[in-house]
């Protein structure tokens, strides 16, 4: 989305957005105040707000800031749960004329408060365009790589790992041959993965996205565990980008 918005694109995580029933709860928002005080931060290190400050003075003064800039600017609200009511909703929104925001959630309930982008299932070029990473597949390799998004029922993200863990096999076919064979094969574990909600992916390709991770593990050993170990203990808490990064 970079180019779209060079004003800046921004993730907030509404992981632990909660609803509002009193006015006074709307005062402070715990769950994204921490969030835009570090954006406020990165965009104005001179400003003189702080921890204590008050939430509408940070929200306010962060999108004066956006603002001034006169460039579009994107926020994208991850993780967006499906009980929020329209007070809170709009504190986690984009304001002005030159902000938008991206909402990621599960639920369809605020379809009557936007105009929501709904996607499709890839299309067979699109999600053989995911899976070779910009290379086009010819030949016996087309007819591989053809089978191997067929099996992973064209999801776009099991596509993006499969041809990151292809990339560096000098031939691509072997890789893919090899990679739908473990597909089919299907390890304990991988079966034995957490069960899908009814929102969720269906079952096989919810197997078929463990097998993936798990070869890339092996593929990329103790370390890559170590982040995911990490990234497992960090997601639900609102924490700056900058402090995970450090």
């Amino acid at each position: 989305f970079g180019a779209a918005y060079p004003g800046g694109v921004y993730r907030l995580s509404a992981m632990a957005a909660r609803p509002a029933a009193q006015l006074a709860e709307l005062a402070e928002n715990p769950a994204l105040k921490p969030q835009l005080l570090a954006l406020l931060r990165h965009l104005r290190p001179d400003t003189g707000l702080r921890d204590d400050s008050r939430f509408g003075d940070i929200l306010a003064e962060l999108r004066q800031t956006l603002e001034q800039a006169g460039k579009p600017y994107l926020w994208i609200v991850d993780d967006l749960p499906d009980d929020l009511n329209g007070p809170v909703l709009q504190q986690w929104l984009a304001r002005g004329g030159f902000g938008h925001s991206l909402l990621i959630c599960r639920s369809q309930r605020y379809d009557a408060r936007f105009d929501p982008v709904h996607l499709p299932m890839p299309s067979e070029r699109t999600a053989l365009h995911i899976l070779t990473r910009d290379r086009p597949p010819r030949g016996d390799e087309l007819d591989a790589a053809g089978w191997l998004v067929e099996e992973l029922g064209r999801h776009p993200r099991y596509a993006a790992m499969i041809g990151a863990l292809a990339e560096g096999h000098r031939h691509r076919r072997t890789a893919y041959s090899w990679l739908l064979h473990r597909l089919e094969k299907r390890t304990r574990a991988a079966i034995n993965a957490p069960q899908p909600g009814p929102s969720a992916p269906p079952a096989p390709q919810e197997a078929h996205g463990a097998t993936i991770l798990l070869v890339s593990l092996r593929v990329l050993g103790g370390p890559a565990r170590d982040i995911l170990r990490l990234a497992a203990e960090l997601a639900p808490h609102p924490l700056p980008l900058d402090f995970i990064v450090e």
